[in-house]
């Protein structure tokens, strides 16, 4: 009996728990202007996006186009959308990507790109050295460029960054524990070792 009672009690306190967290978690749905914005759930303008089409990709992410409310498509200008209490970026090329972990750092998958470094080493090694150079360079960067695919949001910033071993130290860096921990891990960590210590760090900022 004092078991059923303290199991009936505790699961009353988890369901308190994540009540509570969905509360302060929800976000009117609209356009938000920056990631503080977002954080704050005020929206410049709150409406439901209607989702205009989505783009599967074989990379394993999705790219997402919207609608307003007047049934015309939402283009750049627009830091953010929330439909259903979801986090979508403004990304490029008319396309919004998916939040897959909402926190003080969100977690997304999107195209890759090339840096602005990237793009100066194939341009200046086609000058310096020719066609057959600067297609050995173009092609390596092209190598590199399909890694990335994961990314983290930082709401501090409101920039999207690559999700590596180096911006997750950064991210860790007022955290000397979490820090320490993830230093122990295999080097370099999967991106599912990454993304635990994603949620963990998310749980100790308490964004919300």
């Amino acid at each position: 009996m004092k078991y059923w009672i303290g199991l009936h009690a505790w699961m009353l306190l988890a369901l308190l728990s994540i009540s509570g967290r969905a509360n302060a978690q929800s976000r009117p749905s609209g356009s938000y202007a920056n990631a503080e914005d977002w954080l704050n759930g005020h929206p410049i303008k709150e409406f439901e996006p209607s989702i205009r089409k989505i783009v599967h990709d074989m990379g394993g992410f999705d790219l997402f186009k919207f609608n307003n409310e007047n049934g015309n498509q939402i283009g750049a200008g627009n830091w953010g959308l929330v439909k259903n209490d979801t986090l979508y970026v403004w990304y490029k090329g008319a396309t919004f990507i998916k939040a897959l972990e909402q926190g003080r750092i969100c977690y997304f998958k999107g195209p890759p790109y090339k840096t602005q470094g990237q793009k100066l080493a194939v341009k200046q090694n086609y000058f310096r050295f020719g066609s057959v150079i600067g297609t050995i360079t173009a092609m390596d960067v092209a190598a590199q460029v399909r890694e990335r695919i994961h990314y983290a949001l930082d709401t501090g910033t409101g920039r999207l960054y690559p999700l590596g071993v180096g911006r997750m130290r950064i991210f860790l860096s007022d955290h000397p524990a979490l820090l320490a921990e993830f230093e122990h891990e295999p080097q370099p960590p999967p991106v599912l070792v990454m993304l635990n210590y994603l949620r963990k760090l998310n749980a100790t900022s308490h964004p919300e």
